[in-house]
């Protein structure tokens, strides 16, 4: 639930409460929402993350399917809600390519709880890689080479994160008002 979290985070935080939509965005927002086929794959964002390697192909391939879907979008608040599910594809597509045959999303999260310098629960926090290393390869299948790729998707995670702090609150109320389910 944790990874998950992490990526949903951003857009729960709410910086104004009284905030005017550009109607031509409003617009992008729907295009991009009109491509979702199928809205339950996308519960699995807010749920618990999934030792599930079908279930994470099928959402590599909705998102992938969306992106194409929504044509050019010229507003920038749009362009940067299309780059975050661009760049969710990339991460999941990444730990799917790279980790997941010897690194269960669990042992993933276990090592950034055990390892974590901060509070996990509050903010995406900085990893004592020497830790990480450690217990990534002793609690998985995994070998030196894939450790790097564990620091590698660790830092891909925490980027993506930094970036919806940045634009999250912007992006939500676009979100809301079309009723996404993310």
């Amino acid at each position: 639930m944790f990874f998950f979290t992490l990526l949903l985070l951003p857009f729960s935080i709410s910086g104004q409460t009284d905030y005017i939509l550009n109607p031509a965005c409003l617009n992008e927002f729907n295009e991009i929402y009109s491509c979702v086929r199928n809205q339950s794959l996308f519960q699995y964002f807010e749920s618990s993350p999934r030792d599930d390697s079908a279930l994470n192909h099928e959402i590599s391939e909705e998102l992938q399917y969306v992106l194409a879907c929504s044509g050019p979008l010229h507003c920038p608040i749009s362009q940067i809600f299309r780059s975050f599910l661009y760049q969710k594809k990339c991460i999941l597509d990444y730990y799917n390519e790279n980790l997941e045959a010897c690194a269960g999303m669990y042992v993933v999260l276990d090592v950034w709880r055990r390892c974590g310098t901060g509070d996990v629960d509050d903010d995406f926090f900085e990893l004592d890689e020497k830790c990480a290393v450690v217990e990534f390869l002793n609690h998985s299948t995994c070998d030196n080479k894939d450790a790097s790729r564990f620091l590698l998707f660790t830092n891909l995670v925490r980027s993506f994160y930094e970036s919806g702090i940045r634009y999250g609150p912007e992006i939500k109320h676009y979100i809301e008002k079309i009723s996404i389910s993310f």
